[in-house]
Protein backbone atom coordinates (compact mmCIF):
# COMPACT_ATOMS: atom_id res chain seq x y z
CA UNK A 1 0.00 0.00 0.00
CA UNK A 2 2.70 2.11 0.56
CA UNK A 3 3.84 2.41 -2.91
CA UNK A 4 0.91 4.16 -3.41
CA UNK A 5 2.03 7.41 -1.85
CA UNK A 6 5.84 7.13 -2.61
CA UNK A 7 7.25 10.18 -4.33
CA UNK A 8 3.84 11.11 -5.51
CA UNK A 9 1.81 12.70 -2.02
CA UNK A 10 2.84 15.21 0.90
CA UNK A 11 1.55 14.31 4.19
CA UNK A 12 1.40 16.71 7.09
CA UNK A 13 3.18 16.17 10.12
CA UNK A 14 2.42 17.78 13.54
CA UNK A 15 3.97 21.81 13.45
CA UNK A 16 2.49 22.17 10.13
CA UNK A 17 5.54 20.19 8.64
CA UNK A 18 5.20 19.02 5.01
CA UNK A 19 7.70 16.40 3.44
CA UNK A 20 7.23 13.83 0.58
CA UNK A 21 7.19 10.17 0.93
CA UNK A 22 10.93 9.02 -0.80
CA UNK A 23 10.08 5.15 0.47
CA UNK A 24 8.46 3.29 2.84
CA UNK A 25 11.21 3.86 5.28
CA UNK A 26 10.18 7.16 5.84
CA UNK A 27 6.39 5.90 6.99
CA UNK A 28 7.32 2.66 8.81
CA UNK A 29 10.58 4.12 10.44
CA UNK A 30 11.29 7.44 10.59
CA UNK A 31 7.96 8.92 11.11
CA UNK A 32 7.18 6.57 14.06
CA UNK A 33 10.89 7.37 15.67
CA UNK A 34 9.87 11.19 15.81
CA UNK A 35 6.66 11.39 16.32
CA UNK A 36 5.34 8.32 17.93
CA UNK A 37 8.15 6.93 20.08
CA UNK A 38 9.99 9.80 20.22
CA UNK A 39 13.26 8.47 20.38
CA UNK A 40 14.86 11.84 19.82
CA UNK A 41 12.99 13.19 23.37
CA UNK A 42 14.12 10.99 25.05
CA UNK A 43 17.78 12.36 26.27
CA UNK A 44 18.19 15.63 27.00
CA UNK A 45 20.74 16.16 25.04
CA UNK A 46 18.75 15.72 21.75
CA UNK A 47 15.52 18.13 22.81
CA UNK A 48 16.21 21.57 20.77
CA UNK A 49 16.78 24.67 22.97
CA UNK A 50 16.10 28.36 21.27
CA UNK A 51 20.36 29.05 21.46
CA UNK A 52 20.73 25.93 19.50
CA UNK A 53 21.93 26.06 16.05
CA UNK A 54 20.94 22.51 13.99
CA UNK A 55 22.44 21.36 11.56
CA UNK A 56 21.02 18.84 8.65
CA UNK A 57 24.22 17.15 7.35
CA UNK A 58 22.56 14.32 4.80
CA UNK A 59 22.01 11.38 7.37
CA UNK A 60 18.47 11.26 5.64
CA UNK A 61 15.04 12.79 4.91
CA UNK A 62 16.07 15.49 7.96
CA UNK A 63 12.85 15.18 10.17
CA UNK A 64 14.44 15.81 13.00
CA UNK A 65 15.97 18.67 11.92
CA UNK A 66 12.60 20.26 10.34
CA UNK A 67 11.16 19.27 13.72
CA UNK A 68 14.02 21.46 15.30
CA UNK A 69 12.97 24.15 12.98
CA UNK A 70 9.67 24.72 13.48
CA UNK A 71 10.28 23.98 17.21
CA UNK A 72 11.16 27.71 17.71
CA UNK A 73 9.64 29.71 14.62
Amino acid sequence: MHNLFIGKAAIKLPDNIKIYINDEATIDINIPDQYIRKEYLRHPDYIPQKSWVVFGIGAYIGIYTLYAAKRFV
